[in-house]
Order: structure tokens, then C-alpha cells, then sequence
């Protein structure tokens, strides 16, 4: 039997779990970011308004309001030239200039009010036809909208589905031959379930809006990062935590507590585990506690 601690056969640490967790939370940033994008290809493009009812409706409305700023100016030059008058013909002063600028304005705000008037008529024989134009448009769009809610449906339930179903069967294949990569494949399965769960609050309530770009590069840098910092240190580990677990009398594979050292209990199994902690040397062949640095009896590695 081998006196080191195979990487597979050592427990899971704090360490390992915490980075796990963070791992999971980057890949559901990339997931989602995905799952966002998906729609892009069915959204209905901008529509611009050509229809002549709608134009002619607008039309009417900007020179409705051009006529109604030109009779307000009509009326103020009215009050104006009335209120001028009217003091000259009380100070007993020569108002012939100004009786001719009040009949003038008289005459440009008549003018004024004839055109606003019109212009309002024009309006209101245009709005029906604009309405009815504007409904027919926003259920033509409606009707856009459905269609592509509905194919983005479609093409966002295999996607799902798929990394559910990828995550979930990775998990059943390789529990057993990686134990050491267990916590990344729980990450890996935690991460589309929340994506699914999105999908269902995002149907249930609105759509998810996301930057273009920003949230996948975040998740790509995010999940390298910690596949790194988690190999980093799992290799860590494997050279470290057995043999501090030995010295504190501890199964160097799970860290519990062994009640009895090698020269009482020939057998070595962790109480724990389950494990053998008794191997052999390979250069004397007596009896070695797995996980020391050096044999005790011939002190070889």
C-alpha cells in the first residue's frame, strides 16, 4: 500500500467549497448574459411610420400649433396697439398713427384666428383616419412581439434544458472517479438551476435587460480565474494538509481524530473515513503512518 494521500481519496476544504461558490457565481453571470443574447435574432426592427393618414395627421398638427403661435402673438400686438391708443386718445394727443396700427392689428389678428380655426378643423378631419391607422400599426407590432416571444421560448428552453442536462449528467458521471472536483460539478449544477430559475421569473414577469458586452467578460475572467486559484490550490492541499493532519493525530484523509498510532493498532483504519492509515514503506517495508514526510524507521521520503 502507497504511504502518500492520493489526490482523489483527500476531503474537500473551506478553501475549496469557497471557490467552488465562486466559480458558480461567475458561470451564472456568462449563462444568463447567453440566455439574454438569445432573443436578438427575433426581435422586430424598428418600425418607421409611412403611413399617409398618420403623416397628414402630424402635419396638421404642426401647423395647427404654427397658427395657434401666430395668433398669440396677433392677440399680445392687438393688446399692445389697443392699450396705445387708448392713452393718446386720453391725453388729448394726436392719434392717428396709432388709431392706424390698431386697426391694422385688428385686421392681422382676424387674419390670425381665421387660419388657427382652419388649422384646428384640418385636425380633427385628419385625426380619425390616424387612428385608426395608429391601432392597425401597434397590432401589426403586437403581433411581431408575440412571434418573437414565442421563438425565443423555443430556442431558450433547449438551451436550458441542455445545461441542465449536461451539468446534472457530468455530475452523475464523474462523482465517483473525481471526487476532488466534486464541488465544481456541484457549482457546475447550482449554476443552471438558477438559470432555469431566471428563465421561469423571466416569463413570469418581464424581460431581463443586460449590457452587450460587459457581463460575459466579467464571467469569462471570473470562471478562469477560478479554475486556476482551485487547481492552485487543491495541489496545495494534497501536499500540505496530510501531513499537518498527522502530526495532530488526525486521518490524513478526512481529519478525524485516530484514538490509536500505528504501534496499537496494527489494523489503522480511520474511525472517520473508513480508510487504512497503516501503509507500508518502500524501502524497508515496516509499517508507515500514510501522510508522513519520512518513514520512522529507516527515514527514507
Amino acid at each position: 500500500m502507497s504511504t502518500l494521500v492520493a489526490e482523489d481519496e483527500l476531503e474537500s476544504t473551506r478553501g475549496e467549497r469557497f471557490l467552488a461558490i465562486v466559480f458558480a457565481l461567475f458561470l451564472v453571470i456568462g449563462l444568463i448574459w447567453g440566455y439574454a443574447k438569445l432573443d436578438e435574432p427575433f426581435r422586430p426592427p424598428q418600425s418607421v411610420v409611412t403611413d399617409p393618414a398618420i403623416l397628414a395627421r402630424d402635419a396638421a398638427q404642426s401647423a395647427s400649433e404654427k397658427a395657434q403661435g401666430a395668433l398669440d402673438l396677433a392677440n399680445l400686438q392687438l393688446e399692445q396697439s389697443r392699450e396705445a391708443y387708448r392713452t393718446a386718445l386720453d391725453a388729448g394727443q394726436p392719434a392717428a398713427e396709432l388709431e392706424r396700427a390698431y386697426q391694422q392689428a385688428q385686421i392681422a389678428q382676424r387674419t390670425a384666428a381665421t387660419t388657427a380655426s382652419e388649422a384646428d378643423q384640418r385636425l380633427a378631419r385628419a385625426r380619425g383616419p390616424a387612428e385608426a391607422a395608429s391601432k392597425r400599426l401597434e397590432d401589426e407590432r403586437a403581433d411581431e412581439d408575440s412571434r418573437a416571444r414565442l421563438l425565443t421560448f423555443l430556442v431558450r428552453v433547449p438551451y436550458v434544458l441542455g445545461l441542465l442536462g449536461i451539468s446534472f449528467w457530468l455530475l452523475a458521471r464523474y462523482r465517483h472517479r473525481a471526487r476532488r472536483r466534486l464541488p465544481l460539478l456541484y457549482a457546475g449544477v447550482a449554476a443552471t438551476t438558477l438559470l432555469a430559475l431566471v428563465m421561469a421569473g423571466d416569463y413570469i414577469t418581464d424581460y431581463i435587460s443586460l449590457p452587450d458586452l460587459g457581463p460575459l467578460l466579467i464571467s469569462l475572467t471570473g470562471v478562469a480565474l477560478s479554475l486556476i486559484a482551485f487547481v492552485a490550490l487543491q495541489r496545495a492541499l494534497v501536499r500540505r494538509v496530510p501531513p499537518r493532519r498527522v502530526r495532530r493525530g488526525e486521518c490524513p484523509f478526512c481529519g478525524y481524530p485516530l484514538r490509536s498510532g500505528p504501534d496499537t493498532a496494527p489494523a489503522g483504519y480511520c474511525e472517520g473515513c473508513g480508510r487504512d492509515v497503516i501503509g507500508e514503506c518502500t524501502s524497508c517495508h515496516r509499517p508507515r503512518r500514510v501522510g508522513t514526510p519520512h518513514c520512522g524507521a529507516c527515514g527514507s521520503v
